[in-house]
């Protein structure tokens, strides 16, 4: 959980603490003394943390230069003070890099690694085989960050002591997502990044449809651990008709589920289970349990195959331009989309619009899960080219902790849960979801995405035979984890 959830928290337990004083319950209770001590142990605090940190260290005002490219083209590393325009997220990450630059002595740089982010790795390439890398750390797509870690490209960062990965402002036990079970980590998100939690998959359903056919909000459900595969396919095959009467549904329609061909991933990532599974010696499987096969077959049955007309698979009946548009237009109850859909929602949709994650297998599962996207999601890497590497992962240490009360207030609490969400219970879910981050090697980039999307678009039920197939050709793919990667 993020450092400012924990901060709110903290808040309320202190408030509620007040509440029991000795005066009684109707007394007026005269908080400002202590809450101005409170406030003055925390800055006392937060000054020895980052005097602890930076101890003294002064670079001098050498240049500290990042390469980045995200999918959308997002820059959330570095601007100039007339690059931000008003805008709050790119003036808080400039005030981060302020922050960090006061502190440090040190000039924080952002470059556009390449115009197309999907050259990533074979831009890395050139650089590495001209050893000639002109950044000191990369901030990009992960699907790209991991291809890099297996050819060598990326330093393992457990041994760079001044990254400070057990500071909150890291992600924590989520790391261990991306060091794959191992004990090496190529790669890093936190509050110095945003995009990670923007690339996670959520649920939105459309509150007036629930309104005027008295369908329930399932908030509680979710509260309750009842929100379960069942759930949704309920709820999404509860609603939809043919409105023009010509027989077939088209743009003119109303639907109950519109989704893409990831369906699948997003649905089994929610069951707690991956597509791809790396074994303890680093070697890769596909998963090809009971489970992965009842879910694939339960989602056909209920939500995906043709014969449903109430649910739509953009570009198998749609493209998927129309299909986003029909969500907010008002024209169906569900559609799956990520967190950064929100910013959209909110200045184009007219009817309110509610959050959910995506659900689970069954009550007996402990938990959520929500798929990240690794096209779109971001993470911070070093490349091999940098010879400083204590120095960096101390700018970079610094950058996360002040990160923590100028990016993550201005994306998260300021841009999502307040202006994006339109309700309380719709962040109280989000910050739900931000705490149940899914990372599978199985879904954009790799071999066997492609082919179970194909499997839905054609609404095919053949998944046992696509997976055994799909075997080798999934090992080959992923084979390099063991040379990287150090397991046992």
């Amino acid at each position: 959980m993020k450092n400012k959830l924990i901060a709110l928290l903290l808040l309320l337990a202190l408030l509620l603490t007040g509440c029991g004083s000795a005066q009684g319950s109707d007394a007026p209770q005269d908080t400002t003394a202590a809450e101005t001590v409170t406030e003055t142990a925390e800055t006392e605090d937060e000054q020895k943390i980052i005097k602890e940190i930076i101890a003294g260290k002064d670079f001098g005002g050498r240049e500290f230069n990042i390469g980045w490219s995200i999918q959308y083209g997002f820059n959330e590393v570095a601007f100039t003070l007339e690059e931000t325009a008003g805008d709050s997220i790119n003036e808080a990450v400039y005030e981060r890099n302020r922050l960090t630059e006061e502190a440090l002595n040190v000039k924080i740089k952002g470059g556009n690694l390449c115009e197309n982010w999907v050259d990533i790795l074979s831009t890395v390439q050139k650089m590495m085989n001209a050893g000639d890398c002109p950044y000191d750390a990369f901030c990009c797509s992960v699907w790209f960050m991991y291809l890099c870690s297996v050819n060598g490209y990326l330093y393992e960062l457990n041994g760079i002591d001044n990254l400070g990965l057990e500071n909150e402002w890291w992600d924590g036990d989520k790391l261990d997502m991306y060091s794959l079970g191992s004990k090496s980590l190529y790669f890093v998100s936190g509050d110095i990044n945003y995009l990670d939690d923007l690339s996670i998959s959520i649920l939105l359903f459309n509150k007036v449809i629930c309104d005027n056919v008295g369908i329930e909000y399932p908030y509680q459900t979710v509260r309750d651990g009842k929100w379960v595969l069942d759930s949704l396919f309920k709820m999404a095959t509860s609603y939809g008709s043919d409105i023009d009467g010509d027989g077939e549904y088209t743009t003119n329609d109303t639907y109950g589920f519109l989704e893409n061909a990831g369906v699948f991933n997003r649905l089994i990532s929610g069951c707690g289970e991956g597509i791809i599974k790396v074994e303890t010696d680093g070697s890769v499987v596909l998963n090809q349990s009971e489970k992965m096969m009842e879910v694939f077959e339960r989602m056909r049955n209920n939500l995906t195959a043709k014969s449903i007309k109430t649910t739509v698979i953009a570009d198998r009946e749609i493209d998927n331009h129309a299909v986003h548009d029909m969500f907010s237009n008002g024209q169906a109850l569900i559609s799956s989309n990520q967190v950064n859909a929100v910013f959209g929602l909110r200045q184009g949709m007219e009817d309110d619009f509610g959050i959910i994650p995506f659900p689970k297998y069954d009550e007996a599962q402990s938990e959520y899960f929500n798929l990240y996207s690794t096209a779109s999601g971001s993470c911070y890497a070093i490349p091999v080219t940098n010879t400083e590497l204590e120095d960096t992962g101390l700018i970079l240490n610094v950058m996360g902790y002040y990160s923590q009360d100028t990016i993550y207030p201005a994306v998260i609490d300021k841009n999502v849960l307040i202006k994006g969400t339109r309700d309380e219970e719709s962040a109280e879910m989000l910050e739900l979801i931000f705490t149940t981050k899914f990372y599978d090697l199985g879904q954009w980039g790799s071999d066997v995405y492609g082919s179970i999307c194909e499997l839905i678009i054609k609404d095919k039920d053949n998944i046992a035979s696509l997976l055994a197939k799909m075997e080798k050709k999934t090992q080959k793919q992923f084979a390099p984890i063991q040379e990287y990667y150090k397991f046992g």
